[in-house]
């Protein structure tokens, strides 16, 4: 993940400029933030991290869905009465099922390990995160 590299590299160095800094955090902020909406998609995304993959659009079983994620979530706000086939979708409620699963997470105790220690973690961040913000704690630096 080319880019979420440079981003942190960015992060870590004290003289890059405020645009620069912008932008990394940019790369992270939408990159996390979509993958805690999908349970599916942030195994991938922790697993890319992790081996640094570089593209999550080559994975075929999620490049068709976020690419048209926008344009399925206002066919269904529109709902049943306005619904008109199309985009893989025949039913409104094929879409809705969709949409469901993929926003979706399995019950703690159907998860296997590397989802079980995916929720751990974001559980421990977030504690984390809300000690800190309450002052206890400060961030540490790269």
């Amino acid at each position: 993940m080319l880019p979420m590299y440079f981003a942190l590299m960015t992060l870590c160095n004290p003289d890059a400029t405020s645009m620069a800094v912008r932008l990394a955090l940019y790369h992270f902020i939408i990159g996390i933030a979509e993958a805690m909406r999908f349970p599916t998609w942030l195994r991938r995304f922790v697993g890319m991290l992790e081996t640094s993959e570089s593209d999550p659009a080559a994975i075929v079983v999620f490049s068709k869905y976020f690419k048209n994620w926008s344009s399925m979530c206002k066919r269904i706000r529109r709902g049943l009465a306005r619904f008109e086939p199309g985009g893989g979708f025949e039913a409104y409620r094929d879409l809705f099922l969709m949409v469901s699963l993929l926003l979706s997470r399995p019950p703690d105790d159907e998860l296997d390990l590397d989802d079980a220690a995916i929720v751990m973690s974001m559980r421990i961040h977030r504690m984390h995160a809300r000690i800190a913000y309450a002052g206890f704690e400060q961030p540490e630096a790269c």
